[in-house]
């Protein structure tokens, strides 16, 4: 993000701002600083100062850029967790106290003793099933989870520090956000390091932490060495399998493991987004050959492991060469994970990978890997069935397919351990090692620039299931949903825009427009390209009312009608159509095809009209402004159009709208969470059919929001047995990898497909339906 501020006749420009729980801080070219103070009920005050010679913001343009940057720091909250800092101490004698760092405040515990020691937490296998405890010659007894769990909430969060959980929990569901409980552990109390902090459950709502979608649990060592920088992905990402199965030890079903990942990731793999590499030989220095030869940025172990309580050492079993087996220690896996700089994340999936002597902070396996300074290790931190350890890595990997931070994947492990094997208690077997501040280990924007064209096309992408979708249209049980990429034409190279075009200008070319029109002073063009930043630009220096005439002088031209418009319109069935788009060329089709149709509008430039929307009937002059939840449009009777970002009136000027500007989104996504956006008609409307998105971007924020409440209501009806199942599609040309699995997330398929193909195998589809 870059902002723009003028003062004393000199520009200041800042260029990054970053966003915290605590406050906002932003640098840049003549600013000194900026940034925001935290104060108490989450109010802030913005802090500019201007470098030398760049001279001071005056009072209005303060205020002004205040709210810029409190709006950026909005919509970050919107994205990232909401963060519980848990920090534990020693006191006097066996007792502990417990400071909460979360919500800008600093909550105490009482101070407690623990009820129950290391030694306590025993084994959670289960049956008969292989465990993966090289040391063990049968499973140990099941001590329950849940038990133990319930007993170390009610001590640790006690006092202040239950009422900033509390708050905390409230926060997270109110903005929809998943809430990090991170476990800061020092070496001044290394007992803690071993508590079975994931069984942590909350009695009073019978929830066990770990295991709620909403939450996740992290441990974080204090280690002074630097954390390795996210890694930008440009070829596919690589896991590197190792998989130790020596003679005089348990034989593991590997082979049934590494057809699981494979499963859980076959859409990445079959791309070329993803790829394994087996290493059978199971040895150290082939191990170490094989981190050399490559830049792999998952290590992934498959094999025993042995703790002896008697020395406190952790090993991994490894082979050593002829076929008999070995130990080693961290301190020796240690210098092959510090020297392979590509490695983000370590899976031990393993017995007692997390495992330590409790005088000892770091005598874990776990341990010294994030020493190295990996970003995250996830490891055992007791004894693991076959089966569970199976079943948690094709859950972690597909949470790691899907776009999930990794916290959000080992939940999705834990949880398909509950799902499949609802016998075992060790979903609380797993632990999260982290120091990556957000969770996200890779940047994979880049991922699919990386993939060769040869793999491209001996791997096609799924094609969408037109049948399905055109009988949906039939029997108006679809509601379609228009993005920018609808409105463009079939072989459109987005170039800047220009008087004598005939193809409705993208988001981009529309932004690089407000930009030269206002002398935009950041000439990177990523910043002139973001439309909300710039078009805040011109409001703030041009005025709403100039921002407003320039929007219209560009969407009020003819623009080509594209197909997929024409064929929503020619529909036998009355359709829901909404729009994220200026443009009137779906009105327009329904004109040319002659049938009526009614048209809803969000109001962003009528303040006298808030919490309304604008409602046009058939052949009205002028709209009615309705309350959202009392609209009633008839929907079986004939088409809706729903312009959920406003439009330009071709007729007169007085009902021109545009979600357009920083204010205008926050705006929109505040009367989103406050159910006064979106006609509660038409959501109920939405939730019994399927959706299909037309160029839509699932980076547009106030979709993304209303797909993860209607991804819930889905995620209901699979949970009841006599409903059925809903789908839903998404059409978007050059999909990359993080927004499939965003898509994906949100209980969307997508497909790599530009939307006139789309529509041309629409059309030829209804035409060979036709009686």
């Amino acid at each position: 993000m870059a902002l723009v501020a003028r003062a004393a006749g000199m520009c200041v420009l800042v260029t990054s701002v970053r966003v915290g729980r605590d406050g906002v801080a932003a640098t840049g070219a003549g600013l000194e600083r900026a940034g925001f103070e935290s104060r108490a009920g989450g109010l802030a005050r913005l802090t500019i100062r201007c470098g030398a010679g760049h001279g001071s913001l005056d009072n209005s343009r303060h205020r002004r850029y205040e709210s810029r940057l409190m709006r950026e720091a909005m919509v970050s909250r919107i994205v990232d967790p909401l963060t519980f800092d848990l920090h534990i101490s020693r006191q006097a004698g066996d007792q502990y106290r417990a400071v909460a760092r979360a919500l800008g405040g600093e909550f105490e515990s009482d101070v407690f003793t623990l009820p129950l020691t290391i030694r306590d937490w025993v084994g959670a296998s289960s049956g008969h099933h292989r465990v993966r405890d090289f040391t063990a010659r049968s499973p140990a007894e099941t001590l329950q989870p849940a038990a133990i769990g319930a007993s170390l909430f009610k001590t640790v969060f006690s006092g202040r520090v239950l009422s900033g959980y509390d708050q905390c929990v409230i926060s997270a569901m109110r903005d929809d956000v998943r809430l990090r409980i991170c476990l800061h552990l020092n070496r001044s109390a290394p007992e803690i390091m071993y508590w079975p902090w994931e069984c942590l459950r909350n009695e009073e709502v019978n929830r066990s932490l770990a295991l709620s979608e909403y939450c996740s649990i992290v441990r974080v060592p204090a280690i002074a060495e630097a954390i390795r920088p996210r890694l930008k992905v440009r070829s596919p990402l690589k896991v590197l399998v190792m998989i130790a199965n020596p003679k005089g030890v348990a034989a593991l079903n590997s082979n049934e493991e590494w057809d699981q990942l494979h499963e859980a990731t076959s859409d990445l793999v079959d791309r070329g987004l993803m790829a394994y590499t087996r290493l059978d030989s199971a040895t150290l220095p082939t191990l170490a050959k094989a981190l050399d030869s490559d830049n792999f940025h998952i290590l992934h172990y498959i094999g025993h492991g042995a703790f002896d309580a008697r020395t406190g050492q952790a090993d991994l079993v490894l082979d050593r060469g002829d076929g008999s087996h070995r130990l080693i220690s961290g301190d020796e896996l240690y210098p092959l994970l510090d020297r392979s700089r590509s490695l983000r994340l370590l899976v031990l999936n393993s017995c007692k990978g997390a495992v330590g002597a409790p005088h000892d902070a770091f005598s874990g396996i776990a341990q010294k890997a994030m020493q190295a300074g990996l970003p995250a290790v996830v490891a055992m931190q007791d004894v693991i069935s076959d089966r569970a350890a199976i079943t948690f890595a094709r859950g972690l990997y597909g949470g790691i397919a899907s776009g999930l931070t990794i916290d959000g994947a080992v939940t999705k492990g834990r949880t398909a351990i509950v799902h499949e094997h609802d016998d075992s208690v060790e979903w609380a077997v797993p632990v999260l090692y982290m120091r990556d501040q957000d969770g996200r280990l890779f940047d994979m924007s880049g991922l699919d620039e990386g993939v060769s064209a040869t793999a491209s096309k001996s791997d096609p992408r799924p094609e969408p299931p037109i049948g399905v979708i055109e009988r949906l249209f039939r029997s108006g049980q679809i509601v379609p949903f228009l993005g920018p990429l609808a409105s463009a034409a079939p072989t459109s190279t987005a170039p800047v825009a220009t008087e004598s075009q005939d193809e409705v200008p993208s988001r981009r070319d529309l932004a690089y427009r407000l930009a030269d029109s206002a002398s935009f002073p950041d000439k990177d063009p990523h910043s002139r390209g973001d439309l909300a930043q710039v078009a805040a630009y011109y409001a703030d220096f041009n005025g709403r009312r100039g921002l407003r005439a320039e929007l219209r002088d560009v969407f009020r031209r003819t623009y080509a009608v594209q197909h997929i418009h024409r064929l929503l319109a020619a529909s036998a069935q009355p359709l829901l159509v909404v729009t994220t788009n200026y443009d009137t060329l779906i009105e327009q089709a329904f004109r040319e095809a002659g049938h009526d149709y009614d048209l809803v509008v969000y109001p962003t430039d009528r303040k006298d009209l808030a919490n309304a929307v604008l409602w046009w009937t058939p052949g009205a002059a002028e709209p009615e402004a309705v309350a959202p939840n009392e609209l009633l449009v008839p929907l079986n009777e004939r088409s809706t159009i729903f312009k959920m970002h406003g439009s330009v009136d071709l007729s007169t000027e007085k009902f021109d709208s545009f979600v357009v500007t920083e204010d205008d989104n926050v705006e929109f996504l505040a009367r989103v969470n406050s159910n006064t956006a979106v006609p509660a008609q038409f959501l109920d409307h939405c939730r019994d059919r399927s959706l299909l998105f037309l160029g839509c971007s699932i980076d547009d924020w106030h979709l993304r929001i209303m797909l993860k409440a209607w991804s819930r209501h889905v995620e209901q009806r699979r949970r009841d047995a006599n409903a059925d199942t809903i789908s839903s599609w998404a059409v978007q040309p050059k999909t990359g990898l993080s927004e499939i699995g965003l898509w994906q997330r949100c209980q969307v398929q997508p497909f790599d497909l530009s939307v006139d193909a789309f529509a041309d195998a629409l059309a030829r589809r209804t035409n060979a339906s036709a009686p």
